[in-house]
């Protein structure tokens, strides 16, 4: 059993809603990339834009929050990064696949369904 198990609802039964969420290790998914293709993603910068997340507060009256959230560079209504594709982990040096498609806007040079 894993440790991480008492923060988890392990379900052998999905309810009738929910339940669906998917785990995956963005550690595994870089170490399943061809060496050339990590190559190629090790040198892009991803521009994520979470516009989705403005136009439902705006549709349900809810209020962003514009205060800073954690870096200094996080602050307004904005909602955009940018990061590399890439992240390694400072202290066990792994590396890992960091963006999320749905926030993408594209602005990285490969092909959306990439």
């Amino acid at each position: 059993m894993f440790s991480s198990s008492t923060l988890l609802s392990l379900q052998t039964t999905l309810p009738k809603t929910g339940g669906d969420t998917l785990w995956q290790s963005n550690y595994h998914t870089y170490d399943a990339l061809s060496a050339t293709y990590a190559k190629m993603l090790e040198g892009l910068t991803a521009s994520q834009d979470a516009e989705r997340f403005r136009e439902q507060s705006r549709v349900n009256g809810y209020k962003l929050r514009t205060a800073p959230r954690g870096s200094p560079d996080n602050v307004g209504a904005h909602l955009k990064a940018s990061h590399p594709v890439v992240r390694t982990n400072q202290v066990t040096g792994w590396k890992s696949i960091y963006g999320k498609s749905y926030l993408a806007d594209n602005k990285v040079a490969v092909a959306k369904a990439q």
